[in-house]
């Protein structure tokens, strides 16, 4: 839907001074007002952001959001966290190879003979010697008596213990142990100190707004269009809808004692509505 309406635009932010716009736009919100402004009568109308100005006409282009506040200061360094639990116990390490094997050690020196000790068990057959010459038959002498078993002899001295052998072939690997049981929390470390406060932004237009006042009907002569002003607010501009009334004029824009955006509007005859506009910012502190 397409409105035919006049609209007026009153700066106040680096001067004063009086833009009257007329135009089609649409319902449709922008992020950006486009306009063109004639040279001689500056009158402006309202177009979109492809179109181009005539010869005898300028563009004009403003927002509809302020600029981003201030940055505020850093914060201070919270507390160091708590240490984290103790990881498992990681696997038993493999063996290592076996060392080379030693030398025989040398023989100790023979002690001296024992006595006879008691007959043991008969030995294990020997293997067959050869058959020697046959002698000569000799004479059957008496049988002697059995002599006496003589005593054990002294254990000769151990000899020196021969050098080390080589490693044995490694061994597998030996299962994975079972997992620790988490260490205590570590003490909480002191709070560090503070960082330093970070720059000072650039000013913005805080709580910027566009408040819109009620419908008004005109009548022939002068009208009084109004919006209220919200409390903690400072107008930076405002406007004027005007619908199926073409022959307006406007005087007397601006705030006014009564805290409200008043607009002085003329009309020739009867008919046709006024809507009153006004933007505005967050007033700044009294300091």
């Amino acid at each position: 839907m397409f409105l035919k309406r006049h609209l007026v635009v009153v700066p106040m932010l680096g001067g004063i001074g009086t833009l009257m716009l007329c135009g089609v736009a649409s319902a449709a919100p922008t992020t950006n007002i486009y306009a063109c402004v004639n040279d001689f009568t500056h009158i402006a109308r309202i177009v979109n952001s492809t179109a181009t100005c005539d010869a005898d006409e300028y563009p004009v282009v403003w927002n509809r959001q302020g600029r981003p506040g201030p940055t505020g200061p850093a914060g201070p360094t919270g507390p160091a966290g708590a240490n984290g639990a103790a990881g498992p116990a990681g696997p038993a390490g493999a063996a290592g190879p076996g060392g080379p094997a030693g030398p025989a050690g040398v023989a100790g020196p023979a002690g001296p003979a024992g006595a006879a000790g008691p007959a043991g068990p008969a030995g294990a057959n020997g293997a067959v010697g050869p058959t020697g010459a046959t002698g000569a038959a000799g004479v059957d002498g008496a049988v002697g008596p059995a002599g006496p078993t003589g005593a054990a002899g002294v254990d000769g001295s151990v000899g020196p213990t021969g050098p080390a052998g080589a490693d044995g072939a490694v061994g597998p690997a030996g299962p994975t142990g079972p997992t620790g049981a988490a260490g205590a929390d570590g003490a909480v470390g002191p709070t560090g100190a503070g960082g330093p406060t970070g720059a000072v932004g650039p000013s913005g237009t805080a709580g910027y707004e566009q408040i819109d006042g009620p419908v008004t009907p005109l009548s022939a002569g002068s009208n009084a269009i109004t919006v209220p002003i919200p409390v903690g607010k400072v107008p930076t501009g405002g406007g004027l809808n005007v619908t199926g009334n073409d022959g307006t004029a406007i005087h007397n824009v601006g705030p006014d004692s009564s805290g409200n955006w008043h607009e002085d509007v003329q009309t020739p005859d009867n008919g046709g509505t006024a809507q009153a506009i006004v933007f505005v910012i967050d007033a700044p502190p009294v300091s």
